[in-house]
């Protein structure tokens, strides 16, 4: 109940997080704030209302007029017309077409996984063995990756607390199009048991544009059993969104050990159950597939998604050797 209360205090729809901005950034009590930016937009009062209570949708230009209003940076007005524009509420339309796309993307001879724009891990190749994570499929996020709640890894990564500072920013711009849905609420939710998130999670959507951590920008990733990475991510838009994250090694331990997963034979693609949030009902079941392919996700027993070097890398999971 306390994580639900909480989720209350913080924007789920576009339209609460335009009363976010407008509510943060003047200074003036409710209904004068209302009014005095419907006199600025030439719209009438309850039209924001309206806007804020998601029963009408404001067009771009009534969001870039907003943003000069209400002065919000490049990051802030992407941030908001992103939300409205919901560009990531959509599934796909052939789940075995996609398959096979991400397939090829994936058959990397260096660790690589596959988010979608929630940062849940969809998708991976076992040369991700070589991190030494092991996780269940039901609940694997990236903030789960990070040190941060109990460690998923043996030793610490060196820069835990910017990694997870960065994490979160991307993961707040990332998600913009995905607000409103139930997805993005149950995100949040669980977000919720991570110490003084709702304080984080504000503060990001109202940093100066100057003091921000950068998007983007390849990160570090160290420790001692696993040797350096530079970790890669970009945005792949089939549709719906993803995000790959490629690990390049740049030290011999990290070397060393894909050089024994190398070893062992062809790069194997292993999937998650549902390929994209989009795809799961508003109870976080898989949907009904719309070509037929089975989702199968809570008869599963608790498969690994990466596999420590001398584990059978063969599990209940999809796993599928490339050509």
């Amino acid at each position: 109940m306390a994580r639900r209360a909480d989720l209350n205090h913080l924007p789920t729809t576009a339209g609460e997080w335009l009363r976010f901005f407008r509510q943060r950034l003047l200074r003036k009590d409710g209904l004068h704030q209302i009014k005095q930016l419907a006199r600025e937009l030439g719209v009438s009062s309850k039209t924001i209302a309206r806007w804020e209570a998601g029963h009408a949708q404001p067009t771009e230009f009534d969001l870039d007029a907003i943003a000069v209003y209400l002065r919000l940076s490049g990051t802030q007005t992407s941030f908001l017309k992103r939300a409205f524009a919901r560009t990531s509420a959509n599934p796909p339309s052939d789940v075995t077409f996609l398959r096979e796309r991400i397939r090829n993307i994936l058959c990397s001879e260096f660790p690589a996984i596959l988010l979608d724009d929630l940062f849940n891990v969809r998708a991976s190749n076992s040369n991700a063995a070589a991190l030494h994570v092991g996780l269940k499929w039901d609940s694997v996020a990236l903030y789960q990756l990070v040190p941060w709640q109990p460690l998923r890894i043996p030793e610490e990564i060196e820069g835990g607390e910017e990694r997870f500072e960065r994490m979160l920013r991307n993961l707040w711009i990332e998600s913009a199009g995905c607000c409103g849905s139930a997805a993005y609420s149950r995100m949040l939710e669980e977000l919720l048991e991570i110490p003084n998130f709702s304080e984080r999670w504000t503060r990001i959507a109202l940093q100066a544009e100057d003091t921000q951590l950068p998007i983007g920008v390849p990160e570090l990733r160290a420790a001692p059993s696993i040797g350096a990475y530079r970790v890669f991510m970009s945005r792949i838009q089939f549709p719906p969104t993803f995000f790959l994250r490629e690990f390049i090694p740049i030290d011999d331990v990290a070397r060393a050990n894909l050089n024994r997963l190398w070893e062992r034979g062809r790069t194997l693609v292993h999937f998650h159950p549902v390929l994209h949030w989009t795809l799961e009902d508003a109870d976080g079941a898989p949907a009904a597939p719309a070509d037929g392919v089975s989702q199968r996700r809570r008869e599963i027993s608790e498969p690994a998604l990466f596999w420590f070097p001398g584990h059978d890398r063969r599990t209940p999971m999809d796993a599928s050797r490339s050509n």
